[in-house]
């Protein structure tokens, strides 16, 4: 019998009954994922039979994910590449795992009792994990029978790990701003566990923890077993635990300085003049790209352009190169910064800089008429929330975006509307809107958000990606 895994692994789950844990992981996952575009790093992936699962059900629910699967076995990755052909898989051990990149999840499904050093790899993650990502650890609980079994039996230092462990240790750091503890229960039927000695055998690597067991021999913890084993009965309770641990949201080094850094990226032809722009840190770090802006006045014709929630002025000023631009924003301090900024950049006379609501019917309709018009919308639902805490939901924004839009629909029923929308949020769900074209906006290969458009023109539903 090879010394496979993958087959142990198959081998073992035919005796467990019920007690998924999927539809409490997809739940939570909707509810406290930061974006609509998962970065996924699953450590212990093996073959990836149920990772599959899980992750069709939430592509399912509207989310895209990039999966990254970690394993030791490199025969179960071979079956996981089957599953996930445009994934990115790692062999390796958790001590040896060395990672590059940022993840929205990361997931380890029974899997951390491998881990030598259980803090330190936790250390390691969370500077992996996005902000608002999710660390999730799935363990037996201290209650279940397997774990039970596993302490009379092997009791190795690694593998004698429960969840209520698990929460503790997450708990301890202070990173996280959110511990969610959940239990899933179901049965272990053990009867052929005790009627067959091969089994028995080939499970064993499962119940031990120990990653290194050969289960071509026999071994001689079978004895043990088979007598802790007769002491149940055939059907016995498992209880395991789902630790979901929130990375909290903050922005490193948010500095003017660093913003403005930022910006000299953002407008490459105006680097000399980034330095003297007005406005607060939120407002300028909320700049749109010159090279995006440009692209999207291509969209439009050479005519009045209006501007809602144009915070300081940054894509007005790239739209007033090309066309005449009415701009409305809400905050006195933005406004004045927006005028100064237009002025910094000459172009003054090409935009209009108005303080009032963008959902007021009377102001919009006294403005005339506008060839497009651009939406802006602040994708917090409370703007009292870090900046980057983001909705998935496309409709809980400041303001509304489904009211916003309807408004001005209604008041500029010939118009071309463009929703810049967040690379967090599900764009998809902005189609029960009516028809419109969804473009994914890459700068440098780097996704950047989402362009909406909506236009008596559109006459059936696209999505597509644009590299700038």
């Amino acid at each position: 019998m090879p010394n496979n895994y993958h087959t142990n692994l198959v081998a073992f789950k035919k005796s467990l009954i019920g007690g998924s844990e999927k539809d409490i992981l997809l739940r939570e996952i909707k509810r406290h994922a930061s974006s609509n575009r998962l970065r996924w790093l699953d450590l212990g992936i093996g073959s990836g039979d149920f990772s599959g699962k899980l992750i069709r059900a939430l592509e399912l629910g509207g989310f895209d994910i990039y999966l990254t699967g970690v394993d030791v076995d490199k025969k179960a990755l071979d079956l996981a590449r089957n599953k996930f052909p445009n994934a990115n898989f790692i062999c390796s051990d958790f001590e040896n795992l060395k990672l590059n990149d940022k993840f929205d999840i990361i997931y380890l499904s029974q899997s951390l009792y491998y881990s030598k050093s259980k803090k330190k790899l936790i250390n390691y993650l969370a500077g992996h994990l996005a902000e608002g990502g999710l660390l999730i650890v799935v363990l037996w609980s201290k209650n279940d029978t397997l774990y039970k079994l596993h302490k009379k039996v092997y009791s190795n230092n690694f593998g004698l790990y429960h969840s209520e462990k698990a929460y503790d240790l997450l708990s301890s750091f202070k990173c996280f701003d959110k511990i969610i503890k959940k239990t899933f229960k179901g049965k272990v039927n053990l009867t052929e566990w005790k009627d067959s000695e091969s089994y028995l055998n080939l499970v064993e690597k499962i119940i031990s923890r120990i990653a290194s067991v050969d289960i071509t021999k026999k071994s001689p913890k079978l004895k043990l077993l088979r007598k802790e084993l007769a002491k149940l009965s055939d059907l016995e309770p498992r209880e395991n635990g789902i630790i979901i641990a929130k990375k909290k949201y903050s922005i490193f080094g948010f500095s003017r300085r660093n913003v403005l850094d930022l910006l000299k990226l953002r407008f490459p032809n105006y680097k000399e003049k980034v330095s003297l722009l007005s406005g607060d840190k939120e407002a300028l770090f909320m700049g749109s790209w010159e090279k995006e802006t440009e692209y999207l006045s291509k969209y439009t014709s050479p005519e009045r352009v209006l501007e809602l929630c144009s915070a300081a002025g940054l894509r007005s000023i790239i739209l007033a190169k090309q066309h005449q631009v009415v701009a409305i924003e809400n905050n006195l301090q933005r406004i004045n910064a927006a005028r100064k900024n237009a002025r910094l950049f000459s172009c003054s006379n090409k935009i209009t800089f108005i303080l009032g609501d963008v959902c007021n019917k009377k102001l919009l309709i006294s403005l005339g008429d506008f060839s497009t018009i651009y939406i802006d919308a602040d994708w917090r639902k409370n703007m009292k929330d870090p900046i980057k805490k983001q909705s998935l939901n496309p409709f809980q924004t400041t303001p509304r975006t489904d009211k916003l839009l309807y408004l001005v629909r209604t008041i500029f029923p010939k118009s071309s509307i463009i929703l810049k929308i967040s690379p967090f949020v599900r764009a998809k769900d902005l189609q029960r809107l009516g028809f419109c074209k969804i473009e994914e906006v890459y700068i440098d290969n780097k996704f950047l958000s989402y362009n909406v458009y909506f236009s008596p023109k559109i006459k059936e539903n696209s999505y597509t990606q644009i590299f700038l």
